[in-house]
C-alpha cells in the first residue's frame, strides 16, 4: 500500500456511536490522536493514513468515557493479599509463594490496583493448567478508586502443589493484564474413586501413589518413580498390580496415615494370588503437615514355611548422586554397593528438581545409572507369618541441604530412624 492511500472505515455499531463526539486512534508509535469524524445516516465514517498504522491495523475509541485515560500501557498491580489471618504484600515481579495453607484451605483475597484505569474486576480468573479454573468472587469494586477486592475459592481442589496465575485486566483501551504467578500447596490425601490412586501433600509438597508395577511412588515435582521388587524363594520377581483395600486413618496431630493391601503380578505381568506364591505384601504411608516428605513402610509377609524373601526398592535416577559427606558421584554402571548411609541426594539433570531418599537401609548403584535400596542381609530368612519389612522417605529436592534438613525433621518426629 503507497504511504499515501487512506484507509476509510465506516462503523454502524448502534445509536449510541451514531452520536460520536470524538474518535481516537492509536498511532503506530503508540501514541493517540483525534480524528474528524463524520456521522450520516446513523454511521461515523472517519478516515486513517497508512502512516498512522502498524502495518495497516489500529486500536480506535470512539466517544471515550470521562475516565478513560488513553494512554495506558501499564498492568494493574496485586496491592496485597491476605489468607485466613495473615496478609501480605506483594512485590512488582514476584512469584507470590503461599506455601502449605493447610487441609482446608481459607479463602485467598486480592486487593488489585491501577494508577490510571478502573481495575475489571470481573475479568479476574486463576489459571491452573489441568485443573478446572477455582471460583472468583468480586468482594468489592470501586472505579472511582481505580481498586477492586477479589476472593478465590480453593475448596474443589484436593491435596497437591500447584502452580497458578491469577490474572485481571484494566478498563484500558489495550486491556493492560496483571499475570501475578501463584505456587501453594494443600495438606491431606484423597483416595482415586476406583482406589487404585492416592494423591498426598504436606509441607509444600505432592506425591502420587499408584497400584502399577513400575511406577508405585512418585515424587511429583521432580517426575521420577520408585517401585518395589518382592522374590520369595524359589519364585520369580513379583510387583504390584492393584490394591484390594485402601484405608485413610485420618489425621491426628499434623500425622496423615493411609495404609494399602497390594495384589501381585509375576514378572510376566500375570496376576497371581497370595496363597500360590506364599507371600503378601502391604504399604503404608505417612506425612507429616510441616514435612516436604513422604514416608512409606512396605511390609512383604512369609505365608509358608520359612523361606529366603529378597525385597527391594529402586530405581530412582539422577544425574550421578550425592552422599551425606558432600560428594558428588557418577554412576559407575554397575552393580555397586554403597551401604547405610542415611541419605542420597540424586539431583536432576533438566529444571526440576532432583530427589533426595532417606532410609535406614542399604543404598546400592544398578548397572542402568539408576539408586537401589536393598534390605541387610539381602535375602533374609524369615518364618511362618514373619515379614520383611523397608521403611524410607522420599522428598524433592534442589540440593543435599534441603534432604539433610528433611531428614533431621523425620527423626526429630520419629517417622524414621536413620544411622548414626
Amino acid at each position: 500500500m503507497p504511504r499515501s492511500a487512506c484507509i476509510a472505515l465506516a462503523l454502524a455499531v448502534g445509536a449510541s456511536i451514531a452520536c460520536a463526539q470524538s474518535v481516537h486512534l492509536r498511532t503506530a508509535d503508540g501514541s493517540w490522536v483525534e480524528v474528524e469524524a463524520r456521522q450520516q445516516q446513523g454511521r461515523v465514517g472517519f478516515t486513517i493514513g497508512a502512516d498512522q498504522t502498524d502495518a495497516g491495523r489500529t486500536l480506535i475509541v470512539v466517544n471515550p468515557p470521562d475516565w478513560m485515560v488513553l494512554d495506558d500501557e501499564t498492568a494493574p498491580r496485586a496491592a496485597g493479599y491476605a489468607l485466613g489471618e495473615h496478609e501480605g504484600g506483594i512485590a512488582a515481579g514476584e512469584t507470590l509463594d503461599l506455601g502449605g495453607i493447610g487441609t482446608e484451605p481459607p479463602q485467598l483475597v486480592f486487593e488489585v490496583t491501577d494508577d490510571d484505569n478502573p481495575v475489571d474486576a470481573q475479568s479476574a480468573r486463576l489459571k491452573m493448567e489441568g485443573h478446572p479454573n477455582p471460583e472468583i468472587t468480586v468482594l468489592e469494586e470501586d472505579r472511582e478508586e481505580r481498586r477492586a477486592r477479589i476472593a478465590i475459592d480453593f475448596g474443589e481442589l484436593g491435596p497437591g502443589a500447584y502452580h497458578a496465575t491469577l490474572e485481571v485486566t484494566d478498563l484500558a483501551p489495550l486491556a493492560n493484564t496483571l499475570e501475578l504467578p501463584l505456587s501453594f500447596s494443600i495438606a491431606g490425601a484423597q483416595i482415586a474413586d476406583d482406589g487404585q490412586s492416592i494423591a498426598l501433600s504436606a509441607g509444600g509438597a505432592s506425591f502420587t501413589v499408584r497400584a502399577e508395577r513400575r511406577e508405585s511412588v512418585i515424587v511429583d515435582a521432580a517426575g521420577v518413580a520408585a517401585y518395589i521388587t518382592v522374590q520369595p524363594e524359589d519364585e520369580k520377581h513379583l510387583y504390584v498390580r492393584e490394591f484390594t483395600d485402601v484405608v485413610d486413618h485420618g489425621g491426628r496431630d499434623g500425622l496423615r496415615v493411609i495404609e494399602a493391601e497390594v495384589a501381585l503380578m509375576n514378572i510376566d505381568g500375570e496376576p497371581v494370588e497370595a496363597k500360590d506364591v506364599g507371600a503378601r505384601l502391604s504399604y503404608r504411608f505417612a506425612l507429616h503437615a510441616d514435612i516436604s516428605a513422604l514416608v512409606v513402610r512396605s511390609v512383604a509377609t512369609n505365608l509358608v514355611e520359612p523361606r529366603t524373601m529378597y525385597t527391594f526398592w529402586g530405581w530412582l535416577p539422577g544425574d550421578g548422586y550425592v552422599t551425606p559427606d558432600g560428594e558428588s558421584h557418577a554412576w559407575s554402571m554397575s552393580y555397586d554397593d554403597i551401604g547405610r548411609i542415611g541419605r542420597v541426594h540424586l539431583p536432576s539433570a533438566g529444571a526440576d528438581p532432583g530427589v533426595g531418599w532417606i532410609s535406614d537401609h542399604f543404598f546400592g548403584e544398578s548397572r542402568f545409572g539408576t539408586m537401589l535400596l536393598y534390605t541387610e542381609p539381602r535375602r533374609p530368612t524369615i518364618g511362618t507369618g514373619e515379614s520383611v519389612e523397608m521403611s524410607f522417605a522420599l522428598t524433592p529436592a534442589t540440593d543435599p541441604e534441603q534432604v539433610r534438613l528433611v531428614a533431621e525433621q523425620l527423626v526429630e518426629e520419629g517417622l524414621l530412624q536413620l544411622p548414626e
